[in-house]
């Protein structure tokens, strides 16, 4: 969450998100992970040992519906190439709206 929130006060004060645990470990995450007036960008990581469990669909399933509570929408993107994001996103109600080219670059 580092890499999205300057502090983590500023995610306490405009972010929502859930984790997964199972005894001491974190299996899953998801929250808001950039945040617009209207919008928040949702990110989500599970634990690979943990992959087609249910435990991404459940947290997202549950920030989205934290974040609509709250008044706002959400939007979420990925890469064309990641199936299980792109399942995900579908499953949980969203329609591609856009499609974009990125480019890297190496340093």
């Amino acid at each position: 969450m580092d890499r999205f929130w300057e502090t983590q006060e500023d995610f306490y004060n405009k972010g929502y998100g859930y984790a997964a645990i199972e005894g001491s470990t974190i299996i899953g995450v998801c929250y808001s992970s950039f945040v617009t007036k209207e919008t928040h960008a949702i990110g989500i990581e599970t634990d690979p040992q943990h992959h087609k469990r249910g435990v991404g669909t459940y947290l997202a399933s549950l920030v989205v519906k934290e974040i609509a509570r709250n008044g706002f929408s959400s939007y979420w993107d990925c890469s064309q190439s990641n199936e299980a994001s792109n399942k995900l996103a579908l499953r949980l109600g969203f329609q591609q709206v856009h499609q974009y080219k990125c480019a890297g670059f190496t340093l």
